[in-house]
This record gives structure tokens, sequence and C-alpha cells, in this order.
């Protein structure tokens, strides 16, 4: 993972009391793109690894 982006807007897209479901969900996405990043690339090294 290289980097989390907040909005500069983010009281307005989810508002004060919105927050905390907010960075939980960047979290979430945040560690589901890594857990995939990884996946695909212990399967790629998997696939050129010889048999």
């Amino acid at each position: 993972m290289d980097d989390v982006t907040i909005s500069r807007d983010w009281r307005r897209q989810a508002g004060v009391t919105r927050i905390g479901d907010a960075v939980y969900e960047a979290y979430t996405r945040a560690l589901g793109s890594l857990l995939e990043a990884i996946a695909v690339e212990e399967l790629q090294r998997d696939q050129t690894a010889p048999a």
C-alpha cells in the first residue's frame, strides 16, 4: 500500500457524525487492496517457479 488519501471536503460528504464509518471504510478498502496485491504477487511467483 502506498498511501490513503482522505478527501479535503470529507465533512460535506460524510458529515461529522459519519467520520468514524468513513475512516473504517477507507481502512478496510485499503487492507483489501493490499491483500489482493499480495495474492496476485504470490500467484505470479507460483506460475514462474520451475516445477
